[in-house]
């Protein structure tokens, strides 16, 4: 399960532009090659509640997910994947 804490770990790896919505929630949007890429909510204050939604809007499978959060694939990972999936930007 992927939670907050994952979310801004996941932004921070991937280099998303982290924008605040309001006081309880942020927005991460990822840009390569100057095209988004993804973009998830993160809300403040949620702690444990689920986050799962954000592998869906990144175009990763959960295993993924996790797999950015927790340090074992990065931002050159992340970008074989959308290769091997066609949706890299030229």
């Amino acid at each position: 399960m992927l939670t907050a804490a994952d979310g801004e770990i996941i932004a921070r790896k991937l280099g998303a532009i982290v924008k605040k919505k309001s006081r309880r929630h942020k927005i991460a949007v990822i840009k390569i090659n100057g095209k988004e890429m993804g973009r998830f909510g993160i809300r403040r204050g949620s702690g444990e509640q689920n986050h799962n939604y954000i592998a869906r809007q990144i175009h990763v499978s959960m295993l993924e997910a996790e797999e950015i959060s927790d340090c074992s694939k990065y931002l050159p990972d992340y970008e074989a994947i959308l290769r091997r999936q066609n949706i890299y930007p030229s």
